[in-house]
């Protein structure tokens, strides 16, 4: 069996309720304030290294200027949605689908997509297979699709201009062993951090991994989503390599939190 249809195969299993260490539901949109988060830090003309997730913290970061946004993820399938996004910006200046997905219009957007990488041929071929298999049931396959409008980015026109450049992709854990030649002067990551279960060795690991990957004074963007502040742990220990500062806090409706924080390289 080949990669793309082991992916398309676990997919399926995804659909149903299965969980892989690589391969699990996919965000369908952000579940973070990325307005607030990217009114603390500059992205303009600078290298960025993002999370995938639901992709929109990268398409973010090209609306701000960007020059370029390579991608991380454990979970591989998000570069297959990536590059959906990418598709529904480019050909029909659209942020997002719908909050369901219908087969046909997915297949009125493949019908318009010439593939000319690899990774397009690829992804091409695993939504073809979807469909092919899961038909409307692909729509169980995401996460967290309320609440649109609220994140989407309604003039895409600068994205358009940026979304052509092929991004490196590293399928890894970024608190485990990677080996990335690449350096960056921004990276996003979201709030990975809260789920390393206050593990100090995977913390270490973690920061040196960030740290190593970091251009002299580039950042690295956490964001505040279970919990409402740094966990001592991680201020003790990301605190010897980075500078770490709060985000202005912010009116959450029921709450002023902040939306997160950023080490600086040391």
């Amino acid at each position: 069996m080949n990669d793309i249809s082991l992916d398309v195969c676990r997919s399926g299993d995804v659909i149903n309720g299965a969980s892989y260490y690589n391969c699990r539901h996919i965000y369908f949109r952000t579940n973070e304030r990325l307005n607030d988060l990217f009114s603390n830090f500059d992205v303009n003309d600078k290298k960025v290294l993002s999370v995938i997730g639901s992709g929109d913290h990268a398409f973010y970061a090209y609306d701000r200027g960007a020059e370029s946004v390579d991608l991380f993820d454990k979970n591989k399938i998000t570069i297959y949605y990536y590059y959906l996004r990418v598709w529904l910006i480019k050909y029909l200046d659209m942020f997002y689908f719908d909050k369901e997905i219908s087969v046909s219009f997915l297949n009125h957007l493949l019908d318009l997509v010439k593939p000319e990488t690899q990774i397009e041929i690829d992804t091409h071929r695993y939504w073809s297979e979807m469909i092919r298999l899961y038909g409307c049931n692909i729509n169980y396959l995401f996460m967290c699709k309320n609440n649109l409008e609220d994140y989407a980015i309604r003039d895409v026109s600068k994205i358009k201009k940026k979304i052509d450049y092929i991004p490196n992709f590293y399928n890894i854990d970024i608190a485990s062993d990677i080996d990335i030649s690449h350096t960056y002067d921004v990276i996003i990551k979201s709030n990975i951090t809260d789920h390393l279960n206050a593990d100090y060795n995977k913390f270490i690991k973690y920061r040196n991994n960030l740290n190593n990957l970091l251009n002299s004074g580039g950042i690295v963007v956490s964001s505040n989503v279970l919990t409402s502040r740094i966990s001592p742990l991680e201020e003790k220990v990301f605190s010897e390599c980075f500078d770490i500062y709060p985000m202005d806090d912010v009116s959450d409706y029921s709450s002023i939190t902040s939306p997160g924080f950023i080490y600086v390289k040391k």
